[in-house]
């Protein structure tokens, strides 16, 4: 599941060798680039731009339509002659890649003059504050597991909210978040992502500092406080 904490072997990919990324590009080259781009960015509005997503992301997701989780024929089709090392090795290959500008958006002067001179989003703040913890105040995602949501086109974003809602995608926790949102409001949701400018994700796995701080000082008295023993 993409919620579970990442594993050695993704922790791994973190850190990608020039000969991961060197398959990944095959991979993607030939399973992935007609749909998505072999920059990672798609020129159809129902596809989304992998460039800079998270690797622990886009691997489970792949994971999630080689096992029919997720619900695409496309996809489906595309994942079933992978295998694991290559479905790490294309998610270590579009993350790596800088990720797109935001996107212009026809529907975003409508928005801003429903909403007023001020704030744009007014209408749809409360309902995005679901979304904070996951996926960030600005849609860039600080969890690995956790999706980037700035600057993907806007129907992408309401085409995955309606396939949470109707079972397409696997989550109980996605659908009920996005059941209890009406389509305008979807909508303007995905204008604001779209607008959102977009940040590279980072290699830095899962980790507490201070935890393991503490957790080191049975450790310190022979490989020092800063782990270089002095003996």
């Amino acid at each position: 599941a993409i919620t579970q904490p990442i594993s050695s072997l993704e922790r791994a990919a973190l850190s990608p060798s020039r000969s991961m990324l060197e398959l990944g590009e095959n991979v993607a080259n030939t399973a992935c680039a007609d749909c998505h781009g072999i920059n990672g960015v798609s020129a159809e509005p129902g596809i989304p731009n992998l460039a800079g997503q998270r690797t622990v992301y886009l691997y489970r997701v792949l994971q999630a339509y080689q096992s029919r989780e997720r619900h695409s024929d496309a996809m489906n089709h595309a994942t079933g002659f992978l295998n694991d090392e290559a479905l790490l090795a294309v998610s270590a290959y579009y993350a790596s890649l800088a990720p797109a500008r935001p996107v212009a958006v026809d529907g975003a002067s409508s928005v801003t003059s429903a909403a007023g001179a001020g704030d744009p989003f007014a209408t749809i703040r409360d309902d995005m504050k679901k979304c904070v913890k996951c996926h960030g105040e600005d849609g860039n995602s600080s969890a690995s597991g956790m999706p980037n949501l700035s600057a993907q086109a806007p129907e992408y974003f309401v085409t995955s909210m309606r396939s949470y809602i109707d079972g397409g995608r696997d989550h109980k926790l996605m659908s009920k978040l996005a059941g209890d949102l009406d389509e305008e409001t979807l909508g303007r949701m995905g204008v604001f992502y779209a607008v959102q400018e977009p940040e590279r994700t980072t290699t830095s796995g899962d980790g507490n500092v201070d935890l393991g701080r503490a957790a080191a000082e049975n450790c310190a008295s022979c490989h020092g406080n800063d782990g270089n023993a002095s003996g």
